[in-house]
């Protein structure tokens, strides 16, 4: 009876407890935990993070054209050096010995035919005054050609590094312009000086030859950008009203250089034919003291080892009296213009990716603090293999130059891609998806149900905000977790 007894009493407390159990689940039912939060205007970012490596834009590893021992190394490691100046030099004492012989050969014959040409009658007199004029005019005509007309197109155009300001197709396309629109710089500011000081007198040859070296430099600049632009004209998404400016400005700077050529050609023409028959022998003997000069001063500059641009030393290998092999890469220089870093895009981000796109950068050196702002200026179009995956190298610019960044430094970058303001946003977790249509849940007055309403979704921010382009209002109550 005992047993029986304490067996009622266990089945009892089990039936009990099944009762409370069921009690308790009926109280809850229906009811669901909800977590919500309220639809906000808002700017949606999207980005591509990646990481890359900082590299001067310009580096080169140099040496000389040919063998010899190094007579003198006038730079050392961190100085800093332009573009032409002098690195170092090999003994070549016969070379420089022809060069000086030449040269002075050339003035001898240049002195000649100007004799020949002296008091040759009033025709030749009078050709030879048209010329100068004619120089003097062009040289004002083509300056004013560069300055108001082609530097449209650049930023910082008469300093030491200018920037051209429209899109090129490559980085090499825009530094080869750059640097032309140096050289073209260094032309008109010799051409003035020659023209100021009279440096050339009575010596027509000599004119005319540095005359036309000018000029050669100026139409293979303006040649150059006019391919530029008529590229953009093809190719760009700019609006036409820009493009047809565009053209305009470089047509117009096309017909006016050809205008400048054509005075100072009919002016040559016209002093040719004043020249007496006599002389073309002794142009002749110029002529050819001319190639004399040049193909010294060609031998001689393979024993002499000048800075490709404007940067620091980084590396000089061999010392003084030393002897170097011909092409031996011996000395290095970076640019000192703004700084790159190369990073490798997955090929599922580089649709999203174009040139302009602004990003943000952290160097593991500074930490996540400082931050540095920077431009994609170049997407290269063959893939990288990296780790057996394709990816695309793409290439950003600082945009300001900041002492604190070195080359080598491990960079964070933070590419944005695409950007909208005052737009109606949820948490990308507040949305669902139901056979591919986007759905958002709606909290009923009882907090405890909720109903679907579909929406349609646009940028998803890189925050965890998507962009609401239909079907939900702002400050609206969604649901973003139900249990």
């Amino acid at each position: 009876m005992k047993y029986l007894k304490n067996k009622f009493v266990v089945g009892g407390i089990v039936i009990l407890v099944v009762i409370i159990a069921i009690v308790a689940l009926r109280s809850r039912g229906g009811k669901t935990a909800l977590e919500t939060t309220k639809s906000v205007t808002a700017t949606v970012t999207e980005m591509v993070s990646v990481t890359g490596k900082v590299a001067p834009f310009q580096k080169a590893d140099t040496g000389f054209e040919k063998g010899g021992i190094v007579s003198s190394i006038p730079v050392k490691v961190g100085d800093h050096v332009y573009r032409g100046q002098l690195i170092a030099s090999l003994e070549d004492n016969q070379t420089l010995a022809s060069l000086a012989g030449a040269k002075a050969n050339l003035a001898v014959a240049e002195a000649n035919l100007e004799d020949s040409l002296t008091d040759t009658g009033i025709a030749y007199v009078s050709a030879k005054k048209n010329l100068t004029d004619a120089i003097r005019s062009s040289y004002s005509n083509i300056r004013d050609i560069i300055l108001n007309q082609t530097d449209t197109f650049f930023n910082n155009a008469t300093s030491a590094n200018p920037t051209i300001n429209i899109n090129t197709s490559t980085y090499n396309v825009s530094k080869n312009v750059e640097n032309q629109r140096i050289l073209v710089g260094e032309a008109l500011n010799q051409w003035k000086i020659d023209l100021d000081s009279n440096v050339f007198g009575e010596n027509v040859a000599m004119q005319i030859s540095r005359v036309d070296n000018y000029l050669s430099t100026v139409k293979t600049f303006l040649s150059t950008l006019s391919s530029i632009v008529f590229d953009v004209s093809r190719s760009s998404n700019l609006p036409q009203s820009t493009i047809d400016s565009y053209l305009s400005t470089i047509n117009t700077a096309n017909v006016d250089l050809s205008s400048s050529l054509s005075v100072i050609t009919s002016a040559e023409n016209s002093l040719d034919s004043a020249t007496p028959k006599s002389t073309n022998a002794l142009k002749a003997k110029v002529e050819q003291a001319k190639a004399d000069v040049l193909n010294y001063q060609a031998q001689y500059n393979k024993s002499i080892l000048t800075a490709p641009f404007s940067g620091i030393v980084t590396r000089i290998d061999p010392q003084v009296g030393d002897l170097v092999s011909a092409g031996q890469a011996s000395f290095s220089v970076i640019g000192d213009e703004l700084f790159k870093v190369e990073v490798n895009v997955p090929e599922t981000d580089i649709t999203r990716i174009a040139i302009g796109n602004k990003s943000s950068i952290t160097l593991d050196a500074y930490g996540d603090g400082v931050v540095f702002l920077a431009s994609v200026v170049l997407i290269d179009p063959a893939e990288t293999i990296v780790e057996g995956v394709p990816t695309y190298k793409i290439t950003l610019q600082f945009d300001k130059k900041d002492d604190r960044v070195r080359s080598g430094m491990t960079a964070n970058v933070d590419i944005v891609t695409a950007s909208k303001s005052n737009v109606v946003a949820i948490p990308f977790r507040a949305v669902i998806d139901v056979e591919g249509q986007a759905f958002v849940r709606i909290p009923n007055s009882d907090r405890k149900t909720f109903k679907e309403i579909p929406v349609v979704i646009g940028l998803k921010g890189s925050s965890g905000l998507v962009e609401i382009v239909s079907g939900l209002l702002t400050d609206t109550e969604v649901v973003t977790f139900a249990k």
